[in-house]
């Protein structure tokens, strides 16, 4: 399965693509900003 990050300031905007990404089977986790997804990459 793939995973994708998901980063963003908005919360709405992250849980919508999340959603619509794991409907499409994707294992998506997600960011608010640069910092967090970095730290979730390492």
């Amino acid at each position: 399965m793939a995973k994708i990050l998901v980063i963003d300031d908005e919360r709405s905007v992250r849980n919508t693509l999340k959603d619509m990404l794991e409907y499409d089977g994707y294992e998506v986790d997600l960011a608010h900003n640069e910092h967090e997804g970095i730290s979730k990459t390492s």
